[in-house]
């Protein structure tokens, strides 16, 4: 009993109170070393204020306040301040422990637009497992000093036939997200897997690993590269070189000058009978090896003319000759065709990102880059349980799609351009006056008909359109064209006269030295000695001579006139296409274009040569229930779809004829394809859609001081009745992460924190960031907010920021404690902190209030001095 009561007696001493502040203070001064140390507040919270001996203490505290009141019994008045001030104590350590055991503090992970009232707790991680029936359940890991994990048991679960097996568990870890190449095996839904070879620079060959037919089952195949190597760059260029083939023809005429293997006109320069080209391929790969304006320059003379035509390999110029010399006088001497076996090539680094390219019959290029560290985009099914898939889009037709079709195409949009300015009465410049006039008497298509003039003209790459022979829809155009209306006449006969003398000259410099003139082409060269020359004619024009009437007895005569009236008012084929835009699906509009004119003349036969008038004409008299109505409208939705953009609406008669004015006819057809073929390719078109299922590697790193940098991942057996799976999860700190489907896609789990509900439903509407005066460094950050009571439903507005904190009248506060600015794929993003302390105005704020009371008492109106001055006196 003596013991007992020393004892007793010691924890309400002073020596045991100064024991506990000792000890205190030298765990607080540990906490605050711990975090400056390892710049973890969790860390100091775990080492420190969540030890154990930390509890303990403040159990010790609580007792030693506690016997050190009772050992004042029988109390007396002179005790009330002591007493007061020790319950106050009481209430302040007691409200810690409420805090501790019943509190929450959490946080709210939101986008704009978003709400949730799931508080998440990042410190705690639980593995979440849910059926496609919405059912789940979490199984609350609890990791320890040693890196070792357990599963927390439960009493009853949602999901009784699941079992689960912790095998390995690292504090913190990566991911590699990986696609199209796994090991030694490339893998493309629905594909059998093919095989992945190692390259470098000395290998010799270029195998494909298989071939497929991506748009048809009649469609040309594509070869299917698979190389795992550091050199991306160069091993891209080598099969695209060793693939391709390249023609030269002269574009006057479409004669074919010299045909060999890309290869070949790479190593050394090309000769034909007089001429000869010099070829260099810029593949222009950017650091992220995807492709920046790649190119081909081909460089050489053709009968004494000098040319310099540039490719384009991707872009709307792809493929397209441009006259980089003298691109005023429209194509070059010599077109540059490229061809090959179209090609997909999966190719590996050494980091594991995956480069996709792709090359496409005519030589354009395409590319795309999967990074292992995350994918832009990808293809969720059925909500995660079928899967994750990453997916490529090339946008290459199986359309004939070279040189020629794609200037074809060209001159289509341009057409339809024209005619839909036309409807809009625009004026036309009198050269453009003069042709339609022309067009009218002839009874042909004006629009049609001059780029089929533009389009040949610019062919013969000279200023003016001469010495060439003329297609048959413009022979009675010209004879129709009244140049007794032109009051440009003059100007236009004396330039045509002095380019013909210029032209039958040696050179330029030599025809002018010979006039006297030689000063006129200093520094210039001859389309820009012409512009001038059409200007300074263009001035001057009524002080030239008369003209001889005897030169427009021919169509080419007329022809070269016409050019040159076109020129005074820089009318030009080049200049038409750069005031209008060409859309991307060019190529698709040109051949659904086709397919209705087919499908006309078929419907209409045997009339044949019906101008886009008399097709109007003949649907309009159609009755509504026709069955050559009926096959029209159906064979004309590929090209709705295009010009209308009515996706799945149903045709109209006024529409069909509207369709008919606005494309037909067509300026240029290259060749003639039949419908079945048109047809089939259009409907499995643009874009060519690959797909390749996702897996993840996880592997461990070194663990990290600052814990909250630190993500985990785990190994473990998924198990029910039937069957089991290994799977590994790494942790999602923001429970936003994928769903991963396990079990044949049964059941879908993620590794994410615990989460809880609360009573509020917090919805942000808005988050911005407040910057200093005139600079863009941030000063703070708010976000609006609806705070929406679940119980009482009602609902609050207001405004968080850095300084300013929302408190319910229950004691939940909300801190704004991060925001993430928004990007091309996501939101603004906040985070906000929420903490509820559920014995804060019951014990923690009184017993504040009354310990300050008590102190006052104590200090200020202690009787216990007065009765002891009282009795000194």
């Amino acid at each position: 009993m003596k013991h007992l009561k020393k004892i007793y007696q010691f924890l309400g001493s002073i020596h045991f109170a100064v024991t506990l502040i000792a000890l205190a203070a030298l765990f607080i001064v540990a906490g605050t070393w711990i975090e400056a140390l390892t710049h973890s507040h969790r860390s100091a919270v775990n080492l420190i204020y969540q030890n154990p001996v930390f509890k303990l203490l403040l159990i010790c505290f609580f007792i030693n306040i506690l016997v050190s009141a009772l050992n004042r019994f029988p109390f007396r008045f002179r005790h009330t301040p002591f007493l007061i001030t020790h319950l106050g104590l009481l209430m302040i350590i007691a409200g810690i422990f409420v805090k501790n055991s019943y509190g929450v503090q959490g946080s709210l992970e939101l986008s704009e637009g978003s709400g949730s009232h799931q508080l998440i707790f990042p410190e705690v991680p639980v593995i979440h497992i849910e059926t496609r029936a919405g059912i789940g359940q979490s199984f609350e890991i609890q990791p320890n000093s040693y890196g070792k994990i357990a599963l927390k048991t439960l009493e009853e679960s949602a999901i009784p036939e699941i079992q689960l097996e912790l095998l390995g568990y690292s504090p913190h870890s990566g991911e590699k997200i990986r696609t199209w190449i796994l090991d030694h095996q490339g893998i493309i839904a629905g594909l059998k897997p093919f095989l992945v070879q190692d390259w470098n620079p000395e290998t010799e060959t270029l195998p494909f690993s298989t071939q497929v037919r991506l748009h048809h089952s009649k469609s040309t195949p594509w070869h299917i590269y698979a190389f795992r190597t550091p050199h991306v760059d160069r091993l891209a260029q080598a099969i695209y070189v060793q693939s391709m083939e390249i023609a030269f023809s002269d574009s006057s005429n479409d004669q074919l000058l010299h045909h060999c293997s890309l290869k070949e006109a790479l190593a050394h320069p090309i000769h034909w009978k007089n001429g000869s080209v010099t070829t260099r391929l810029e593949f222009n790969l950017k650091p992220d090896l995807t492709f920046q304006s790649p190119l081909l320059m081909a460089t050489g003379i053709q009968e004494t003319t000098p040319f310099k035509i540039q490719t384009d390999l991707d872009g709307k110029k792809a493929l397209l000759n441009q006259n980089k010399l003298s691109p005023q006088l429209g194509m070059g001497k010599v077109a540059v065709d490229l061809v090959c076996s179209p090609s997909l090539a999966f190719i590996e680094d050494e980091k594991g990102n995956v480069h996709l390219f792709a090359f496409d019959s005519s030589g354009e290029v395409y590319s795309q880059k999967f990074q292992n560290s995350g994918l832009e985009k990808m293809i969720v099914y059925d909500q995660g349980f079928g899967g994750y898939f990453a997916a490529a889009s090339i946008p290459f037709s199986h359309l004939p799609n070279m040189r020629k079709e794609r200037e074809a195409a060209h001159l289509q949009q341009l057409a339809l351009q024209l005619r839909q300015t036309l409807r809009k009465n625009a004026l036309l410049p009198p050269p453009l006056k003069l042709f339609a006039e022309a067009c009218a008497k002839a009874k042909a298509d004006f629009t049609a008909n001059l780029l089929i003039f533009l389009d040949e003209w610019q062919k013969t790459g000279e200023w003016l359109f001469v010495q060439r022979e003329l297609s048959p829809e413009l022979l009675p155009i010209l004879q129709a064209l009244d140049w007794n209306s032109c009051p440009d006449f003059k100007a236009c006969y004396w330039l045509n006269t002095l380019y013909e003398e210029i032209t039958a000259s040696v050179d330029l410099a030599a025809f002018l030295k010979e006039k006297g003139l030689s000063n006129l082409s200093e520094g210039k060269n001859m389309p820009q000695f012409m512009e001038e020359l059409t200007h300074s004619l263009s001035t001057l024009e009524h002080e030239l001579p008369e003209v001889n009437p005897s030169y427009l007895q021919k169509p080419a005569s007329a022809a070269a006139l016409l050019s040159a009236y076109f020129r005074l008012y820089a009318i030009h084929l080049m200049t038409l296409q750069n005031n209008f835009e060409t859309d991307s699906d060019a190529t698709l509009f040109y051949f659904a274009t086709h397919l209705l004119a087919n499908h006309l003349e078929e419907a209409f036969a045997p009339l044949s040569n019906l101008s886009t008038q008399d097709y109007r004409d003949l649907i309009s008299q159609l009755p509504e229930n026709s069955k050559t109505l009926e096959d029209l409208l159906k064979h004309s939705q590929p090209l709705a779809k295009l010009l209308f953009k009515n996706n799945g609406l149903t045709l109209t008669k006024p529409q069909l004829i509207e369709m008919i004015s606005l494309t037909l006819p067509l300026p240029v057809l290259h060749q003639h394809y039949h419908n079945e073929r048109i047809l089939a390719d259009l409907e499995t078109s643009l874009p060519i859609m690959l797909e390749s299922p996702i897996t993840f590697a996880h592997y461990s790193l070194p663990a990290s001081s600052k814990l909250e940098e630190n993500v985990p991942f785990i190994k473990l057996k998924v198990s029910d009745s039937k069957r089991e799976e290994i799977k590994t999860l790494r942790f999602q700190p923001h429970a936003a992460g994928l769903k991963h489907p396990v079990l044949a896609g049964d059941y879908r789990m993620r590794l994410q924190p615990k989460s809880e509900e609360i009573p509020y439903h917090v919805r942000l509407r808005n988050a911005r960031q407040i910057s200093y005066a005139h600079s863009n460094q941030a000063y703070s950050f708010e976000s609006d907010i609806i705070v929406l009571d679940r119980k009482n439903e009602t609902e609050k507005e207001t405004t968080l920021s850095m300084n300013h904190v929302y408190e319910t009248w229950d004691g939940y506060r909300f801190y704004l404690a991060n925001m993430t600015p928004a990007t091309s794929t996501a939101a603004k993003h906040v985070q906000i902190v929420v903490n509820y302390d559920p014995a804060k105005y019951l014990l923690t704020y009184p017993g504040a209030a009354i310990l300050s009371l008590g102190i006052l008492l104590l200090f200020w109106f202690n009787p216990f001095k007065k009765e002891k001055s009282s009795q000194s006196k």
